[in-house]
């Protein structure tokens, strides 16, 4: 028997197509969960507000190192408190309830605008901050008269809590020495000698105003000095309806009638104004 050996040699073909994706396959099974780590370690202590060097002790020794700084015997954190602040530059000074013109002086100008002197007792103080007394409708304000005072015509500026004079009625006495128990009515007679007349000046700084006269033959009458003591006046809030001319003076005249009052009888109008000496 004989065998027959056959060589053949061949080359390398070409690449075929890409075959299609095959279908996904099926998910497998969760796996068992890790296990936990181990703890971290844990942080160093912090150093507490009173451990000024740091050592975790607390030191009393008097040294500079001291660390019971409030000296109670004790380190805690009523140590930690630092040393009290310098203190702030002082405030400037406020106004004074009396400065209307906060010029920080004391003008006593009777009569005029820029008068601090409310009151009218020739000091500026906080006497001159208070408000006249009064109810809800009426407004008692008293002025004193200079003991200096001589001439036949006394003038005094308004307060603001009776202005504008259209707003008002006003209804005027006076204390004369010769009569120091009783108010005289303004205007009208003050003996068989003297009579007065009143009048108001609507302007910057509204006033009102005394004359004097001597009834004999209606001449000027020189007040001496001394003579008259204190002028006081009810300013009584009218009905907007009666403000023009002297409709509101009227107004008060016939509600005084009406109650009985007598207008020249002071210790009757107070009383119906709910004002006691």
């Amino acid at each position: 028997m004989s065998l027959s050996l056959i060589f053949a040699s061949c080359s390398k073909g070409e690449n075929g197509e890409k075959g299609a994706q095959g279908e996904q396959g099926i998910q497998g099974e969760q796996g068992d969960p890790g296990k936990h780590g181990d703890p971290g370690k844990s942080g160093e202590d912090g150093i507490a507000c009173w451990d000024l060097n740091g050592n975790g002790s607390a030191d009393i020794d008097g040294s500079v190192t001291d660390e019971d700084v409030n000296d109670d015997g004790v380190v805690d954190a009523l140590d930690c408190h630092g040393d009290d602040g310098d203190d702030g530059t002082d405030g400037e000074d406020g106004i004074a309830c009396w400065d209307l013109n906060g010029d920080g002086i004391g003008t006593i100008a009777h009569g005029q605008k820029n008068n601090e002197d409310l009151n009218f007792d020739n000091v500026v103080d906080v006497l001159d901050c208070q408000g006249q007394e009064g109810n809800a409708n009426v407004t008692r304000v008293d002025v004193p008269i200079p003991g200096d005072f001589s001439g036949f015509r006394f003038s005094t500026q308004m307060p603001d809590n009776v202005l504008p004079l259209s707003d008002y009625a006003y209804q005027v006495y006076i204390k004369n020495d010769d009569f120091p128990d009783r108010w005289i009515a303004i205007p009208g007679p003050i003996d068989g000698s003297i009579y007065t007349r009143l009048s108001f000046q609507d302007q910057d700084a509204p006033i009102i105003t005394v004359t004097f006269y001597n009834s004999d033959n209606n001449s000027f009458h020189v007040v001496a000095e001394g003579d008259y003591e204190v002028l006081r006046y009810f300013a009584i809030k009218v009905n907007p309806d009666q403000a023009s001319g002297k409709g509101g003076q009227q107004a008060l005249m016939d509600q005084l009638k009406a109650a009985g009052v007598n207008p020249d009888n002071y210790n009757e109008v107070a009383a119906y104004f709910g004002y006691k000496d």
